[in-house]
């Protein structure tokens, strides 16, 4: 069973994971968020649609952005710094194309 925690400020990126050769009862165990994110992860991450996503990324707005063969990924710090930084136009040289 996975769920996401609400904090302060939106989501904190923390999930948890019930052990399923621990006790029913047990409380559940928290794990590490990924450090790189697909595009549905970002956007559920966000809380947008996933074309706003991809439109941000065409737009070369979001920073952490790499293509791995025909998949999109993203460095889930690098979104987190640049929200916490106010959302400023990433440089061109970290553009995707």
């Amino acid at each position: 069973v996975r769920t996401s925690l609400e904090g302060v400020g939106g989501a904190i990126g923390v999930s948890l994971e019930h052990a399923t050769d621990r006790d029913e009862n047990a409380a559940p165990v928290a794990t590490d968020p990924p450090a790189v994110l697909t595009v549905d992860e970002l956007a559920h991450l966000l809380r947008v649609e996933r074309k706003t996503v991809y439109t941000l990324i065409a737009q070369g707005e979001l920073p952490g952005v790499r293509r791995v063969g025909r998949s999109i990924r993203i460095f889930r710090q690098a979104v987190l710094d640049w929200l916490a930084s106010g959302q400023g136009r990433v440089s061109r040289s970290r553009r995707t194309k």
